[in-house]
């Protein structure tokens, strides 16, 4: 908390006070959840069939760049079935669309779809695999990984083609922006955290072949790798990336190192720095990532306790980052992800950082760096997904199996309200 922000943070403390007894026996019911969460999922199991159009334990979210359509990763976390689904939502009408549905591994984790709404990514970490989906909104079947028809009653699994075989337990997915250099243009690229032992993998577009994408460089951590986001510059040999951890209080940086335009030239991952969070609780456990346009700030979730750091990050004079730890504010319990709105209309930058245990998003002044509202959503809030419009928002709900639909527009009378919820019919 900034200096001199006693009095203006303190009716959330109040609002926390009511939800400590209710949290901490969640935290209770919830031990084993955590405990199977955080367990390897070395292996896929013997389930039945996942059903299609239904949303279960969901994880991951993202908005087609079209604005209608939400694509939806439902992790099959409690193993009922013998696979995670990536499935469709109409939100024109908020109802989930059968019949595009397509099965990856247990334990979907993270959901990435390109700024061109043509592919979509989803690690799962029962495979220890990134699948590659197509999109086409224009064919019978929007959601596309394989060229083979399954059998009638079964979804469609995703071809060796369309998975990316990675290290254990990939977790999150990051994109980095496809630069052009001498007229011509980057293949595109992926960063891929793994949760237990720490890797991060570099994927990059194949050029030909069978395999889609092709391991380009990797690094490793000891204490586990969770969210992954990139750095804005203009400069992409000053671009760099971040990744939080799952075992420690702390981030790590570096940078791609090699010839972008012209693979297979060699790619090197350099670590370039550590930011160690001094927390006297001794707790453990980084989040999301999120940046400001500039690239001059950086906030970041740390669960123990629960709280949003802001970082400085503009460059020193060597063009390395300054990463100095400028506030730290405290918010709900369990905040999951960390995602930054940049305000229209001479509207204000805002955070929007879901908080698991307490069951809010709570919503915080980018500049200020203050708490503008607390808004209730469903059980387990874990993920944030933005419309193209910025007009609205979606959470998903991990215990409640639900999505919530939160408005984000400035002139309407339901501002930053959970205003419908999006379930399994």
């Amino acid at each position: 908390m900034k200096t001199g922000e006693t009095t203006k943070t303190q009716s959330w403390r109040g609002r926390r006070s009511k939800t400590a007894f209710f949290s901490s026996n969640l935290c209770v019911l919830c031990a084993s959840v955590v405990s199977l969460f955080l367990s390897s999922c070395a292996t896929n199991v013997a389930g039945i069939e996942p059903k299609d159009g239904e949303i279960r334990f969901p994880v991951g979210l993202a908005v087609h760049p079209g604005g209608r359509y939400l694509f939806v990763a439902s992790s099959n976390f409690d193993l009922l079935y013998n696979g995670s689904t990536v499935g469709v939502v109409d939100l024109t009408t908020n109802a989930y669309v059968p019949g595009h549905t397509v099965k990856v591994g247990s334990f979907a984790a993270d959901l990435v779809v390109n700024d061109a709404g043509s592919t979509i990514f989803v690690p799962d970490r029962s495979s220890a695999r990134v699948n590659v989906i197509d999109v086409d909104l224009t064919a019978s079947r929007f959601l596309s990984c394989s060229a083979t028809t399954p059998a009638p009653g079964l979804l469609p699994t995703c071809a060796s083609s369309n998975a990316i075989a990675v290290s254990q337990d990939p977790f999150s997915v990051a994109l980095l922006p496809q630069e052009s250099f001498d007229g011509g243009t980057a293949p595109e690229r992926l960063i891929v955290s793994h949760l237990r032992n720490g890797e991060v993998y570099v994927l990059e577009a194949a050029d030909g072949g069978a395999a889609r994408y092709n391991v380009v460089a990797t690094q490793d951590f000891s204490d586990g790798t969770n969210a992954i986001a990139v750095r804005p510059d203009s400069d992409p040999s000053r671009r760099t990336v971040y990744v939080s951890h799952r075992f420690s209080n702390s981030l790590s940086t570096f940078r791609l190192i090699g010839d972008f335009l012209s693979p297979p030239a060699p790619t090197r991952l350099v670590q370039t720095g550590i930011v160690s969070i001094r927390n006297p609780a001794g707790g453990l456990d980084t989040r999301g990532i999120a940046f400001n346009p500039s690239g001059t700030r950086a906030f970041f979730a740390d669960r123990s306790p629960s709280s949003i750091v802001r970082l400085d990050t503009s460059l020193d004079t060597n063009g390395f980052e300054t990463n100095r730890i400028v506030d730290v504010l405290a918010v709900g319990l369990g905040p999951a992800s960390v995602n930054y709105v940049v305000g229209t209309g001479g509207a204000r930058d805002l955070l929007y950082v879901p908080c698991f245990y307490s069951d809010e998003v709570w919503v915080l002044d980018a500049d200020l760096f203050t708490v503008a509202t607390v808004i209730q959503v469903g059980g387990g809030p874990y993920t944030f997904a933005l419309a193209p419009d910025k007009k609205r928002a979606y959470v998903a709900n991990f215990r409640d199996s639900t999505i919530s639909v939160l408005d984000l527009d400035p002139t309407s009378q339901t501002y930053h309200r959970a205003i419908s919820v999006i379930r399994t019919p």
